[in-house]
């Protein structure tokens, strides 16, 4: 591997998390009839979202405060949540917010042990 391919990696990691942060907004305003559903209730819907654009947040923005991640997701969930009031076919639910929350939690969680692990496994000395 070159040197560069780290870099990349890490650069291709920050920007997918962003893309998750763009697709949260956006489907946080989307019409409802427009909004696609998986058939899961909207909190679970909402737990895998932000867990999954959390975990991504923290593996590509590692230096950033886990609690400050943890705030900025549930403060934007919860002008999602307030915006809805003004969209069609969209409710605006605490239990949402919750769920939002909850996941974005889980996701630096979930990143953390990963990468705490990892970094373990890479400075561990070689057994013989």
């Amino acid at each position: 591997m070159t040197l560069r391919s780290p870099i990349m990696l890490q650069r291709a990691i920050s920007y997918l998390a962003v893309g998750t942060w763009i697709t949260i907004a956006i489907l946080s305003v989307l019409p409802g009839n427009l909004r696609p559903h998986t058939g899961f209730s909207g909190d679970w819907e909402h737990v895998a979202a932000y867990t999954g654009a959390a975990a991504l947040t923290v593996v590509a923005f590692q230096r950033l405060p886990v609690g400050l991640i943890i705030a900025a997701f549930s403060a934007a969930s919860a002008v999602f949540e307030a915006t809805q009031l003004f969209i069609p076919g969209r409710s605006t639910l605490l239990s949402n917010w919750v769920a939002s929350t909850f996941g974005a939690a889980a996701g630096v969680l979930i990143a953390k042990l990963i990468l705490n692990a990892t970094f373990r496994l890479r400075v561990a000395p070689a057994r013989r």
